[in-house]
């Protein structure tokens, strides 16, 4: 088998290099190679093609990405790789008909799913203050509720968040994703400049304080749904494809007979 990749001297066939992240259970490789081939697939049986002119084009962005554009340094490139022409050329046209895929996601469809999902989208802007002792917590709060400090100033002071004490609390957008539970439902219906809390958590009692809230209109979440949305589509494509996955062991001697050699060794 054609050597993969030589380290210190030391090559490692394409069968083995593979066999190593199975057994580390890294599949990205394989799950990447199927959905290469089954977007192929998915574009010639929905009459999607990619035109010379389309493929020449994401050719031309790839090597401006890699900082290739010279005739020179694109070569080189090729040949430290042991790429040819014909293969770069293979990857541009596939990322073209993903591309293309993911245009054909109507503006209609879009506007459904944010219909349907359109409280996920919400960003609040969010502070807290977190201390180990609820008493101390509830001393705080009610510092702030009365007007005797302000969040900022406490959470400087006394919160043991390393992250955001610093900041004065601020923990910066959040979405309903990043905030769940007994945090989510109650920021998200809070008003602007609400303290929630104390809350227990893994690290303590936490106040919070919500900033603005902010629910975003379509056209400002129109091309992000639509990733979203592709990538759901990406992962049906890869999911219906019929995989045959051969097994790669590092010897051809069969799992069983080399269990039975154990065991008489035994």
């Amino acid at each position: 088998m054609t050597d993969f990749i030589s380290v210190n001297g030391a090559p490692i066939d394409m069968k083995t290099a593979l066999q190593w992240q199975l057994v580390m259970g890294n599949t990205d490789f394989t799950d990447a190679t199927i959905q290469n081939a089954a977007v192929l697939q998915y574009a010639r049986a929905n009459d999607l093609s990619a035109t010379a002119e389309e493929i020449q084009e994401f050719f031309g962005n790839v090597r401006y990405d890699l900082e290739l554009e010279k005739a020179d340094d694109f070569n080189v490139w090729l040949k430290a790789n042991n790429l040819d022409l014909h293969t770069v050329q293979n990857v541009c046209e596939i990322g073209v008909l993903r591309n293309k895929i993911r245009s054909s996601i109507s503006d209609a469809d879009v506007e459904a799913y944010f219909t349907l999902n359109k409280d996920s989208y919400d960003v609040a802007n969010l502070y807290s203050l977190t201390v180990d002792s609820e008493d101390l917590a509830n001393e705080l709060m009610a510092q702030i509720e009365d007007g005797e400090d302000s969040f900022v100033n406490l959470a400087l002071e006394h919160s043991t968040d390393g992250d955001t004490f610093r900041k004065g609390g601020y923990v910066g957008e959040v979405t309903r994703e990043t905030v769940r539970g007994e945090v989510e439902a109650a920021v998200f219906s809070a008003a602007s400049g609400a303290l929630i809390g104390p809350i227990k958590d893994d690290d303590g009692y936490t106040i919070y304080m919500v900033g603005d809230i902010i629910a975003p209109e379509l056209d400002d979440v129109k091309e992000a749904i639509r990733d979203e949305m592709f990538e759901e589509k990406l992962d049906i494509i890869s999911a219906e494809a019929t995989v045959d996955q051969v097994v790669l062991g590092l010897k051809d001697t069969p799992v069983s007979d080399i269990a039975e050699d154990d065991e008489e060794d035994a």
